[in-house]
C-alpha cells in the first residue's frame, strides 16, 4: 500500500469521528460547532451519490462585504466500500485547486495537488477532532 492510499484510509477514519455521513446524506446539510471559543462553525454539505460513492464539501464560512467566503472549502469523495476518502478540490479566498480537471477535452490529474490537498485534509481533520467539533443541528 502506498503513502497516498494510507492517507486515504487514515482520513476516512478521521472524517467518521466528526461527520455523521448517514445523517448528512439524509438531511443534505449539517452544521458543527467546536468547544473552542474562537472557532468558526464547520459546514458539511452532501453534494451527490455516484456509483456508491458520496461527494461532500466541508467548509468554514464567513461574510465579508455581503459575500459568503470559504476559508477553507474542500470537496471530498467518500468511498464507503473501500473505506477511503479523497480530497478533490480546495478553495479559500486566495486559492482554488482541483486534483482532476479537463483541458482541451482531455482528463488530467494534478498529482502534486492530490498529495498536498490530502495532506492538508489530514491536518485539518486532526485539528477539527482536537477542537471537539460536534453537530449542532440535530
Amino acid at each position: 500500500m502506498n503513502d497516498i492510499t494510507n492517507l486515504y484510509f487514515s482520513n476516512y477514519r478521521k472524517l467518521l469521528k466528526i461527520i455523521n455521513i448517514k445523517k448528512l446524506k439524509e438531511i443534505g446539510k449539517l452544521k458543527y460547532t467546536s468547544k473552542s471559543v474562537n472557532s468558526m462553525a464547520l459546514n458539511a454539505t452532501f453534494i451527490k451519490a455516484v456509483d456508491g460513492n458520496y461527494f461532500i464539501s466541508l467548509s468554514h464560512n464567513y461574510i465579508e462585504n455581503d459575500d459568503i467566503l470559504h476559508d477553507p472549502k474542500i470537496t471530498i469523495k467518500i468511498d464507503n466500500i473501500n473505506k477511503i476518502i479523497e480530497a478533490l478540490s480546495y478553495q479559500d479566498r486566495y486559492l482554488s485547486q482541483d486534483v482532476y480537471f479537463k483541458k482541451n477535452g482531455k482528463d488530467y490529474q494534478d498529482y502534486n495537488s492530490k498529495i498536498s490537498l490530502n495532506k492538508f485534509l489530514s491536518s485539518w481533520l486532526t485539528t477539527l477532532i482536537r477542537e471537539g467539533y460536534k453537530i449542532i443541528n440535530d
